[in-house]
């Protein structure tokens, strides 16, 4: 969502979705970094989170463009997504690079969100478990020291992104329930064409805590039905 329509968004649509926001229901929005401040003013008398897309794996120094979890501490930064695959594939970030970002935003306490996932080829070659139990290698160590944190994992099966193609309910009831049995103590997620026409069954997967929204999230109404369908148990 590019800079004047997200503050757009923010403007018209925040009020009406603090009304949604709950113990049982968190509402987080994580724009481009240029729009993070504003929206974070926007977001003040809410209780909807404002997060960043990525953050830097180093503490400070001269790493020209790169913006440290201290620099989004700052400007009051509640979120931030690392690991997306968009990241991991055109930047390389590798799975250590990761780890090290999740160390930086748990240190400045930033809440993460961590993004895993296979990629078709992967997906058709059943190697989704065997590619996570990397993805996860350098993470769940930390994690397990950063208990009393909130951290949430998201399972975003690669093919998945933005095709309106999803896994079977049972294949994601698999998952959930196995990544469950990884991280009995975190907060899991799934993201993948989550929208307003499936969201009624993938809020029934076990073990599953919530969405990230990609594309559907930037289209207010549909956003709305996805959580009117949440609340509406």
């Amino acid at each position: 969502m590019y800079h004047k329509k997200a503050i757009t968004f923010a403007q018209n649509h925040f009020a009406k979705l603090h009304t949604y926001c709950s113990e049982r229901l968190t509402i987080g929005i994580c724009p481009s970094y240029e729009t993070i401040s504003a929206l974070q003013k926007l977001a003040q008398s809410t209780n909807i989170q404002i997060g960043a897309q990525n953050c830097s794996q180093h503490y400070s120094g001269a790493y020209t463009s790169q913006i440290s979890a201290k620099s989004l501490s700052e400007i009051q930064c509640n979120l931030c997504i690392i690991g997306h695959s968009e990241v991991r594939t055109y930047l390389h970030e590798t799975d250590e690079i990761i780890s090290q970002k999740l160390k930086q935003l748990l240190l400045h306490n930033i809440t993460p969100i961590i993004c895993i996932g296979e990629s078709l080829e992967e997906y058709k070659q059943n190697k989704i478990k065997e590619k996570i139990e990397t993805q996860l290698k350098y993470i769940l160590p930390i994690i397990k020291k950063h208990q009393n944190k909130t951290i949430y994992i998201a399972y975003e099966p690669i093919w998945a992104i933005g095709t309106s193609i999803t896994p079977t309910i049972q294949e994601l009831e698999d998952i959930f329930s196995w990544l469950r049995t990884k991280c009995s103590d975190i907060k899991l997620l799934y993201g993948g064409s989550v929208n307003d026409t499936n969201i009624n069954e993938l809020k029934n997967i076990t073990n599953c805590d919530g969405f990230l929204i990609g594309g559907a999230s930037t289209d207010f109404q549909k956003l709305q039905n996805i959580v009117l369908s949440i609340i509406e148990e």
